[in-house]
């Protein structure tokens, strides 16, 4: 993987498996094609994530960067548990090889790659934060995120019902 790379948006959002799953069963991809087109954001997904999505029989159909990571990428990197699953793995290892990129934002879910991420002081957030993001940038309105919350507790994303409502009370202030 080269070290550095050239992007076009604002922010590189660096995608885990299952928080891809959870847009895909929220359908709302196309919000993120909108991010993308408006260069608000460049989508990079590595290796280990498209072969997860694909044995789960899913395709993600949007333009993204596709990141390879071998052993050699990984040596010296030291800080991040083995014990992660692969996408959450490669994720948080190629938004530590590009962290010179201070835009760059590792999207997950997972409650230990989040705190891996904090510990390696790389910017992070799940789903929920994404849609603040995304609302904040004028993606999407509020009555969109506050629609797309309600959804949150059909799929199979597990989320603490006292955090979506404060999640929606930020939207609704924002």
């Amino acid at each position: 993987m080269r070290r550095s790379r050239s992007f076009k948006g604002s922010y590189i959002l660096v995608f885990d498996t299952s928080t891809l799953i959870i847009l895909m069963e929220l359908d709302i991809l196309d919000y993120l094609r909108k991010s993308i087109e408006r260069s608000l954001i460049d989508i990079v997904i590595p290796n280990g994530v498209r072969e997860e999505l694909r044995r789960g029989g899913r395709e993600i159909n949007l333009p993204y960067t596709d990141v390879d990571i071998n052993e050699k990428d990984l040596e010296g990197i030291n800080d991040i548990p083995r014990s992660l699953g692969r996408g959450e793995f490669e994720a948080i290892a190629t938004a530590y090889i590009w962290r010179e990129h201070s835009n760059i934002i590792v999207v997950s879910d997972d409650k230990k790659a989040r705190s891996t991420c904090e510990r390696l002081n790389l910017n992070c957030f799940g789903t929920l934060g994404l849609l603040e993001f995304l609302k904040k940038n004028k993606v999407i309105t509020k009555e969109e995120a506050i629609s797309i919350l309600n959804k949150i507790p059909e799929t199979s994303l597990y989320i603490k019902r006292d955090l979506l409502n404060m999640t929606r009370e930020k939207i609704l202030h924002q």
